[in-house]
């Protein structure tokens, strides 16, 4: 405070410095836009919550793995049914993939101390990501009409869930790796065997049973 304003502290209100065209020091106009970054800070932490939770679904109940799941193949069987090109399909699973991914890896360490614990069952953008995997590249026989899209998006989804469980090597030893990074690989390797079994199953297993058919 200037040796100006020091003549102000007896008026005790902001219309002396008014007077005297002083510059405003009240502590009221120091803290004036603090509601503003308290605000931002809401913000913040909603759309970190919103992505690591996809949208509020881990926060439903009973397995919240299996909820987080569903967004990608919900996003796949409009597609099937509406005929989509192959590559708008894809296009917009990766996209899904690419955004979850990143919320586990960059939100990952702040959603750890939000929800109390290291891969808090409410963190489930890692399923949505992994669940992606196993619904791409798959031949166009298996998604044609409603029911093979239905039987094939369906198997992809309970493959995932499976294999989620499980964790197979060397998904459980990759939970080890810090924050967001740990959470999300060994979702992606559970998408992995996923897709591997997926692919077997509809290229030639069921071929194989069609034909075998009378």
């Amino acid at each position: 405070m200037g040796a100006a304003c020091v003549r102000c502290i007896g008026f005790g209100d902001d219309a002396a410095h008014r007077r005297l065209g002083h510059p405003l020091h009240h502590p009221r106009d120091a803290g004036a836009s603090r509601p503003d970054l308290g605000a931002n800070d809401q913000m913040n932490d909603r759309l970190r919550v919103a992505g690591l939770t996809t949208f509020g679904l881990g926060f439903m109940r009973p397995a919240p793995g299996t909820w987080g799941s569903l967004p990608p193949c919900g996003v796949a069987w409009l597609c099937a049914l509406a005929a989509a090109p192959a590559g708008l399909t894809h296009a917009l699973l990766v996209v899904i993939l690419l955004v979850f991914s990143a919320a586990c890896v960059v939100w990952g360490a702040w959603g750890e101390k939000r929800f109390g614990r290291k891969d808090a069952s409410e963190i489930v953008a890692d399923e949505t990501a992994g669940q992606c995997i196993p619904l791409m590249f798959l031949p166009a026989f298996a998604l044609d009409g409603f029911w093979a899209a239905s039987f094939t998006i369906g198997g992809a989804f309970v493959l995932f869930r499976i294999m989620d469980i499980i964790k197979p090597w060397p998904a459980h030893g990759l939970q080890r790796l810090r924050h967001g990074w740990g959470v999300l690989v060994d979702d992606l390797i559970a998408g992995l065997y996923a897709a591997i079994v997926l692919q077997i199953v509809v290229r030639y297993i069921v071929p194989l049973v069609i034909n075998a058919a009378p």
